[in-house]
């Protein structure tokens, strides 16, 4: 059967400028980064089966008095998909591949840069499958390995790997009322001077809920198992557990509210137990115009003892502009607070963000 193909493309310039740009203990001064970026997608797709393949490359360059040592940098990114649907089954896998400098354990989802100049390099493979057992029952199963190497060994840095395999089951109890239950087993290894091995096993139970027309909520809890392979330490035993609540009290309001707790490996392969709190509330202007403004709050405990525990507070306002049919424009703030050990650190950024999208092939 024929395929319809779709080839996208987007451009995009953001400006930061910020009191602590590296949230370091001692700010050398106001500093900025421009970054360009550009990405290119290709779809094919028909009734039963889709493939894509994305690819991203970023230019950042910095300016201002409290930039000394920083050079310009890049990052090249692609990824892949193959998904085919069989009657009641569906089947997909994946990879992807990114090079990109190392960015801090604790700060890294928040795009603070505080190793330029040591590059890391990660790939990974992924394969699952989603079967409807029955008009209430439904079964998925997924297998991932994922390797990250980096240009430079230290205590913060070193080539690691992990291997996991998960599944859940879920079961419509009600009209408004689902019930699930997962499970995943990992194998984590961190290599340099000071190797680990973990296997780390998850069971959890929950729901989700659609309890008024505008409010869903969902839960899951269950225990953690930690087994080191090849150090002193003894096996652990811990809680985890994800709570989502989203409620629209308005038509152009939304509330949202998560809150998590769990083992998992960092992007430098340390295994550490984060606890993390997050909030938004987006409110639709108009057509062309939105206003969201979110908090989060993360705690950091690194479980082999290597590594600094940490916590981090942000708080995040920003507008969101549709210029024209495919441009799009994001003026933001974002305070941010930290305490690794006996420091705090403090930092204010701002942010415009402008960006296009458009068809190649459609």
């Amino acid at each position: 059967m024929a395929a319809d193909w779709q080839l996208l493309y987007g451009l995009g310039e953001s400006i930061q400028y910020s009191d602590n740009l590296e949230h370091a203990q001692h700010s050398p001064g106001w500093a900025g980064t421009s970054s360009t970026s550009a990405n290119l997608d290709l779809l094919a797709q028909n009734p039963t089966w889709s493939w894509d393949l994305g690819t991203n490359f970023g230019y950042l360059d910095y300016f201002g008095s409290g930039i000394t040592t920083q050079q310009a940098r890049t990052t090249i990114a692609a990824n892949t998909g193959l998904s085919k649907s069989v009657r009641n089954t569906s089947y997909n896998l994946g990879a992807h591949f990114s090079l990109a400098p190392a960015t801090s354990t604790q700060l890294s989802a928040l795009g603070i840069i505080a190793y330029s100049n040591i590059q890391n390099m990660n790939y990974g493979v992924s394969a699952g499958l989603n079967h409807q057992i029955d008009r209430l029952d439904s079964l998925s199963m997924s297998l991932s390995a994922n390797r990250s190497d980096f240009s430079a060994s230290g205590p913060n840095f070193a080539p690691n790997s992990s291997l996991s395999v998960s599944g859940s089951w879920s079961r419509r109890l009600t009209r408004r009322l689902d019930g699930n239950l997962s499970w995943s087993a990992s194998y984590d290894r961190r290599d340099g001077s000071n190797p680990t091995e973990n296997l780390v096993y998850n069971i959890s139970v929950g729901g989700h809920a659609r309890l008024l027309h505008n409010l869903d909520f969902s839960l899951s809890l269950g225990p953690y198992i930690n087994q080191p392979l090849n150090s002193t330490q003894t096996t652990t035993v811990g809680g985890s557990g994800n709570l989502a609540l989203n409620y629209r009290p308005l038509h152009d309001l939304s509330l949202s509210l998560g809150v998590s707790t769990g083992l998992t490996p960092d992007i430098t392969g340390i295994l550490q137990q984060s606890k993390s709190v997050n909030a938004s509330a987006n409110y639709s202007i108009n057509d062309y115009s939105t206003f969201l403004v979110s908090a989060s709050y993360s705690d950091f405990t690194p479980s082999s003892g290597i590594g600094s525990s940490s916590i981090v507070f942000s708080v995040n306002p920003a507008f969101n502009f549709r210029l024209a049919r495919n441009w799009n424009a994001n003026l933001s703030y974002r305070w941010l607070n930290s305490d690794q050990g006996k420091q705090n650190i403090q930092s204010n950024s701002f942010f415009v963000t402008l960006s296009y999208n458009g068809f190649l092939l459609h």
